[in-house]
């Protein structure tokens, strides 16, 4: 049920942009929900959609396990996912937005994971638009 439900929401994402790139010719488009709970979808210059969960895994912090994504997975993925580098990439990432409820593990998560997203799309020169989600979810009525 969790997968199908990080999945689902990336497929949202996805839709939300689903008409992207097509003023420019064709493009690669990319939204990341950036969270160990997250998912990346990709729209391909012909329209397919794929989704995947985003790649985690599990480190130490103090006494107990936390997850984290994993850096290394998400750019072997991001690199199977966009094997044409001639076409235009763009990746459109959910922006950081911790909730104050979380706590400091909380925050100190989004943002990693925020940054380690970022990081691996720009050192794979994908152009990263921020988009907060806010707008994708009141552009899509959720």
């Amino acid at each position: 049920w969790a997968v199908m439900l990080r999945a689902s929401r990336g497929y949202a994402f996805a839709r939300w942009f689903s008409g992207l790139g097509s003023a420019q010719g064709p493009a690669q488009i990319l939204g990341v929900d950036p969270d160990v709970n997250g998912a990346i979808a990709l729209r391909s210059p012909d329209g397919q959609m794929q989704v995947h969960d985003t790649p985690i895994n599990m480190v130490q912090v103090g006494k107990s396990s936390r997850r984290r994504c994993d850096p290394a997975e998400i750019a072997r993925l991001v690199q199977s996912l966009l094997p044409d580098p001639a076409v235009a990439r763009i990746a459109f990432i959910e922006a950081a937005t911790p909730n104050f409820r979380n706590g400091k593990q909380g925050w100190y998560g989004s943002g990693l994971a925020y940054g380690v997203w970022t990081g691996v799309l720009a050192g794979l020169q994908i152009e990263v638009v921020p988009i907060s989600a806010r707008r994708w979810k009141i552009d899509l009525d959720l």
